[in-house]
């Protein structure tokens, strides 16, 4: 083969590989939570009302949120008096590992999701294009408002942040201290279990 031969065989394949990862950036980049495929646990459901786990026996909008990958619970860190929001080993006599469900609009399925020991939100930082999850003053921002899609078929819920649409995430794979809020991946740590606090 002469030097053009070859010079346009690198070219094709350049083409090909170009084309390979434009394919693949284009799958990545699908609308979270696409019906069907792509690892998705299951058919979603939106959970609405003032008690969103009422199904789950709680009769209050107040539990432990428990990551479906570690087994750990969405913390404010230093016992409610920290910025960022942890995912820590679950402790049922810590209150600032309790959080209340809070209806933002008038149809009840976007909520607000506040700390027990702190009554601060918990928020996605930077205003929703933030990659950590924060515990911050109640504001009625955005990113400090929560849509949840329970996965029925595996008794888990997702949390979506409503300016960003990202998922409240377990970092490092569940092996993380932060709680992140991140593209969705219908990964384990982004599932969440709901435990409520019997009254």
């Amino acid at each position: 083969m002469n030097r053009t031969g070859t010079v346009e065989w690198r070219r094709a394949l350049l083409a090909l590989l170009v084309g390979v990862l434009a394919v693949a950036v284009g799958l990545g980049g699908r609308p979270a939570f696409a019906d069907g495929g792509d690892g998705d646990p299951g058919q979603k459901v939106r959970l609405s009302g003032a008690n969103p786990f009422a199904a789950q026996g709680g009769e209050r909008a107040l539990g432990f949120l428990v990551n479906s990958a570690s087994g750990k619970c969405l913390d404010h860190s230093d016992n409610g008096k920290g910025l960022y929001a942890y995912v820590f080993a679950c402790n049922l006599y810590a209150n600032n590992q309790l959080w209340k469900w809070e209806c933002v609009n008038s149809a009840c399925d976007v909520y607000r999701v506040r700390n027990l020991t702190s009554n601060k939100c918990l928020d996605q930082s930077d205003w929703g294009r933030g990659l950590y999850a924060y515990v911050y003053d109640c504001n009625g921002a955005t990113n400090q408002n929560w849509y949840l899609y329970s996965y029925p078929a595996i008794g888990s819920i997702s949390i979506v942040n409503q300016a960003s649409d990202k998922c409240l995430d377990h970092s490092d794979a569940g092996k993380g201290l932060y709680a992140y809020v991140f593209a969705c991946n219908h990964s384990a740590q982004q599932l969440w279990k709901e435990e409520p606090l019997m009254s």
